[in-house]
């Protein structure tokens, strides 16, 4: 349970970056689809202009098949930009963010040795934190079902 709680704890530090680091594959992985469409469509046009080629129909339809995966991918991952790129999700992520932040800084002004009101607050605090990461894990684990910090969070 510890282990799950410092790897969380890592993990939500270290969020922003893994956030943008997804973002750049996702859209790296977009561009080589896109690279392999536009070579697709060099093979398919030699294919239709090689004379010896030209008549052999399982890989003219071999190479018009691969060019309709290759498009149909893109289009769903363009379908999906505003998600890779935040989008209404994201917005809500930077919202539980910033209260996070905002109660870490609220938890840090609590002294140490203080009274049972003061701990009173820091409890309420903790709780609403624990809430808030609880959700923000499930939120990752709906886009992300592999991610062990999301299931570590539910535990």
């Amino acid at each position: 349970m510890i282990l799950e709680k410092f790897i969380l704890s890592v993990y939500m530090k270290n969020y922003r970056q893994v956030a943008a680091a997804k973002k750049h594959f996702m859209g790296s992985v977009r561009e080589l689809l896109i690279a392999a469409t536009y070579t697709a469509d060099v093979v398919g046009r030699v294919t239709e202009q090689t004379p010896l080629v030209k008549h052999f129909t399982p890989l003219k339809q071999s190479v018009t098949n691969f060019q309709n995966v290759l498009k149909f991918t893109v289009r769903k991952m363009d379908m999906l930009g505003p998600v890779a790129q935040g989008g209404i999700d994201g917005v809500r992520t930077q919202i539980l963010e910033g209260i996070m932040s905002v109660l870490d800084d609220e938890l840090a002004s609590i002294p140490r040795q203080s009274g049972a009101k003061q701990q009173m607050k820091a409890d309420a605090l903790l709780s609403v934190k624990k809430a808030l990461l609880n959700h923000l894990a499930t939120d990752s684990e709906e886009l992300e079902p592999g991610l062990p910090m999301a299931r570590a969070a539910n535990d």
